[in-house]
């Protein structure tokens, strides 16, 4: 256990990992602006799909790891059991707490109850039914409404998130409620002419690509290339086994380019190249439609258009802003990018809009006005 550390900040979370890999999220953004303004931290993850050790971290260094036992409740009381004690009786000093998801909600509140401090909930989704069943989907929504009328900041990654959230708790006296959506830094984001671009190159990205999504790209592009001949996709991120051989086995495959998986520098860099970003989410996850897309928004950084199904709330929030074009199947899919790569002048529009919307919600300009907010509980 570390002796006499000042962490500043305490921030419970779960986290994603596949292939030894972690998915970065809205919270490691706010983490490392924080760490850009001189806050140390403390860190408890625990893995979100219960495969692997609760890690705990101290500045982005490994201090100690648990392993717990079995799945589900079982897992999660150890979780909260964890949190909640090992901080207590440790020495790590802090003044703040950054909570992700409702069930580290609970293990914060349980710790100001025993140590002053002040809670941040940083809400990344929502599913009305988690669950399969009625008693896990109760106590799933009883302390996400605790965690929004009891925190006393509330940030927020999507409108439609804002609204359910306001649904639960529509007071606010005496407490913050902030949007913050999963938006990149807008001037690290490289931006190319799309004069200098080749208009026949799209990019999806995607950490772990379904071999659903590589059917409906399959299709669309089958579709598209009887119109444009030259078109290809630049796919990121890791794509099975069964998906890469569906492409290979497929008679457009020279209009694929496999990536794999890349840093974000990487990513970026090839975002910014393309000419139109493409995005799908099917909603087999309770939780999408509420949640925010990365993705969406750093192709709107680079000045993209978008085409995506309207499954998730940003991508309604993109039509708003008309930075992109809702499609729902492979021919709509299809018949939007055509559209775009074939009339200069709305991809222009378009395009101006995307990026338009992407400095109104620049990462940076966010986290400053929430810095301003909770930098008296930081010191």
């Amino acid at each position: 256990m570390p002796k006499s550390k000042s962490a500043g900040i305490l921030v419970l979370a779960h986290r994603i990992y596949k292939d030894d890999i972690l998915k970065r999220g809205g919270v490691d953004y706010i983490i490392d602006y924080l760490r850009s303004r001189g806050c140390k931290y403390f860190l408890v993850e625990n893995p979100l799909r219960e495969k692997g050790r609760t890690i705990i971290k101290m500045d982005g260094d490994e201090i100690r790891s648990f392993g717990l036992y079995g799945k589900g409740l079982v897992r999660w009381i150890q979780e909260i059991f964890l949190n909640t004690i090992y901080i207590l009786i440790s020495n790590i000093r802090f003044r703040f707490i950054i909570a992700v998801d409702p069930l580290n909600f609970l293990s914060a509140y349980i710790i100001k109850a025993f140590r002053p401090t002040r809670i941040l909930f940083h809400s990344v989704d929502y599913s009305e039914n988690r669950f399969d069943n009625a008693f896990m989907n109760f106590w799933y929504n009883y302390f996400y409404k605790l965690a929004v009328s009891k925190a006393d900041i509330v940030t927020y990654v999507s409108p439609m998130m804002g609204r359910k959230i306001n649904e639960f708790c529509n007071k606010f006296e005496g407490r913050i409620l902030f949007y913050l959506p999963n938006s990149p830094e807008y001037s690290k984001v490289p931006k190319a002419d799309p004069v200098l671009k080749s208009k026949y190159d799209v990019v999806y990205t995607k950490s772990f690509l379904g071999d659903n999504e590589v059917d409906i790209l399959i299709e669309t592009l089958k579709l598209c290339v009887k119109t444009l001949p030259e078109l290809k996709v630049h796919l990121i991120g890791n794509v099975s086994e069964a998906g890469r051989e569906k492409i290979e086995n497929s008679d457009i495959s020279r209009h694929f380019e496999l990536y794999g998986q890349v840093d974000y520098a990487k990513n970026i860099e090839i975002i910014s190249k393309a000419y139109i970003g493409i995005a799908w989410y099917e909603n087999l996850i309770s939780f999408e439609r509420y949640a925010d897309s990365l993705k969406i928004r750093e192709y709107a950084a680079s000045g993209l258009p978008s085409v995506c199904n309207n499954k998730i709330s940003t991508a309604l929030e993109m039509q708003k802003e008309n930075a992109g074009l809702i499609a729902n199947t492979p021919s709509e899919l299809s018949e939007k990018l055509v559209y775009l790569i074939t009339d200069p002048s709305e991809y222009g529009k378009i395009s101006r809009c995307a990026l338009k919307w992407a400095e109104k919600n620049d990462k940076t300009v966010l986290m400053e006005k929430l810095y301003k907010i909770i930098s008296p509980y930081l010191n």
